[in-house]
């Protein structure tokens, strides 16, 4: 009897977990996980509500599914001046996500690069140096795994996506500026000498 073996990645925020074996080793152990570990871990940190239930069924490919995110309804986001107001995304890459879930209304559809950067002039954000840097945000919020680039110019907003444009929201206050301090101070005394 030949056993098929399968790769298993679950994440959830910035929890990752990755399985890798035969079939029902894996999804036997990923149950474990979701029963005894993972699942109450993230029902404790409110990540996921008490008693959810998530099917995992394997294809006949050896893949395995996870059911479809889920999507917050813009009714119930904040404004996106009211995120401009408290700024709350502490990068520009935070900021693609926020503007991603924007242009494709919660992760319903795939938004283009312009419309991206309307987001930026909605918000009131856009300068010559953030269209000049918009194609390195991108890259990085593609790397983070928060949008996925379709073709050259459409992309779509991944569930990490959708999970991160959440956790920025939720957020109470904006992050602390650092204030970088030069090291070479000179007192007036060593300046007229």
């Amino acid at each position: 009897m030949e056993t098929s073996n399968i790769r298993v990645k679950f994440s959830h925020g910035d929890i990752m977990i990755e399985l890798e074996g035969d079939a029902s080793t894996v999804l036997s152990e990923l149950r474990s996980l979701k029963k005894d570990g993972t699942g109450k871990l993230l029902e404790f940190f409110g990540i996921l509500p008490a008693h959810s239930s998530t099917t995992i069924q394997p294809h006949h490919d050896g893949k395995v599914t996870h059911p479809p995110a889920q999507h917050i309804d813009l009714k119930n986001f904040p404004p996106l001046n009211d995120i401009v107001l408290r700024n709350l995304p502490k990068s520009e890459a935070e900021w693609i996500a926020i503007y991603g879930y924007f242009a494709s209304n919660g992760g319903k559809k795939t938004f283009t690069r312009d419309e991206l950067w309307n987001q930026y002039k909605t918000s009131q954000r856009n300068t010559k140096g953030r269209r000049d840097n918009l194609t390195n945000n991108i890259k990085q919020a593609v790397s983070k795994s928060w949008i996925s680039n379709i073709s050259e110019d459409t992309f779509s907003l991944l569930d990490e996506g959708i999970a991160k444009a959440k956790e920025i929201v939720s957020r109470e206050k904006a992050p602390k500026k650092r204030i970088i301090k030069s090291r070479n101070k000179k007192t007036a005394k060593e300046s007229k000498a």
